[in-house]
């Protein structure tokens, strides 16, 4: 498990969905995997449903994230526009806490990391200066 990850000491959905989140996010052998199992370590209080369904809305939000970044930048690109990682950054902010507004500060940057990886990997990372 990425040392990294803020785990969040309260057990409230906000705390839960934030550690589940940055679990989502995680590199190496959980990458991209569920984390029901992960995160109910964390709080063994959690049933499998629950598990289920925090894993769910972290999969929509990782991939509704990555969408954003790379449907923006394809808009920047077609209108031959520049933004710059800060600008980019910021509409991603609004965007997340207009749509989960118990995300973190921390899994919003890490979310803008992840989305650039994915968009540079598509080759729409031109129009970021």
């Amino acid at each position: 498990m990425d040392n990294n990850i803020n785990f969040y000491s309260d057990e409230t959905r906000e705390g839960i969905l934030n550690t589940a989140y940055a679990l989502s996010m995680e590199f190496g052998e959980g990458w991209l995997q569920p984390i029901d199992e992960r995160l109910g370590k964390i709080y063994p209080q959690l049933d499998s449903r629950q598990l289920s369904g925090f894993n769910n809305i972290c999969q929509q939000l990782r991939t509704e994230a990555t969408n954003f970044i790379c449907q923006r930048l394809e808009q920047i690109t077609d209108s031959q526009l520049m933004i710059t990682e800060k600008d980019l950054g910021s509409e991603l902010s609004r965007w997340m806490t207009e749509h989960y507004p118990w995300v973190s500060k921390s899994n919003i940057r890490k979310a803008l990391a992840q989305g650039l990886y994915y968009a540079w990997r598509d080759g729409l990372t031109e129009c970021v200066k």
